[in-house]
């Protein structure tokens, strides 16, 4: 897709909420209007969460299910829509994502961390959860990794499985196809947590689902 094409109103209360030496406060999301959503500034995000890093970095935060929010992992960010979470206790693994589950209703802290692999973004999630399936897009987890720079080819957002193979899940389930977002971000939808790294290659993209029109 041609980002320059990609223009959107913002999606987005102010941010200056966001903790510069801190790095879990939640940023909540205004309601979408004619564009898709949009992560909160780079800018606001401040010095300590410089790009290009290669070593792991680890901070925590804490997931409120009864709100809906953009959570920072570093210099990433992920949507939690409120009621997206799954409770304590339901199945998890391959095979398992698509199927219901109870939402929590009781805060969750996790370790998060992020780093880089050849070069591209990881973004590590320490505590296995997965959310609730919907056909609604809004109500969908997404993940947006930051690129200094989209290339011209195609991105994929990889999910490391229990072995430590890196997954294109989106060859299964196009639903979870990557898209861009205002020449910075790549984003994609998530239905569970783990380990997400940035791919380039011969991928298939997809329009922001989260936009008018939705996926194409």
């Amino acid at each position: 897709m041609n980002v320059s094409t990609m223009v959107r109103m913002a999606a987005l209360s102010a941010v200056a909420a966001v903790a510069v030496a801190c790095g879990e406060s939640p940023v909540a999301p205004a309601a979408a209007k004619t564009g898709g959503l949009v992560p909160p500034s780079v800018t606001a995000m401040g010095p300590n969460f410089s790009l290009g890093l290669t070593n792991e970095s680890r901070n925590t935060i804490t997931i409120d299910p009864s709100v809906t929010a953009f959570y920072p992992v570093g210099p990433h960010w992920v949507y939690i829509p409120a009621g997206a979470l799954c409770a304590e206790g339901t199945s998890y693994g391959v095979g398992e994502w698509d199927k219901d589950c109870v939402s929590a209703t009781e805060k969750l802290t996790m370790d998060v961390s992020w780093g880089e692999r050849d070069g591209r973004g990881i973004a590590e999630f320490h505590t296995d959860v997965r959310f609730k399936p919907t056909n609604e897009p809004l109500k969908a987890v997404y993940v947006y990794m930051q690129e200094q720079q989209l290339a011209m080819g195609k991105y994929a957002v990889l999910w490391r499985d229990a072995t430590g193979v890196w997954v294109d899940e989106a060859k299964a389930d196009k639903s979870l196809r990557a898209f861009r977002v205002n020449g910075v971000w790549v984003g994609r939808r998530l239905k569970h947590f783990s380990g997400y790294n940035v791919a380039l290659g011969m991928h298939e993209e997809q329009s922001d689902p989260t936009a008018p029109g939705g996926a194409q």
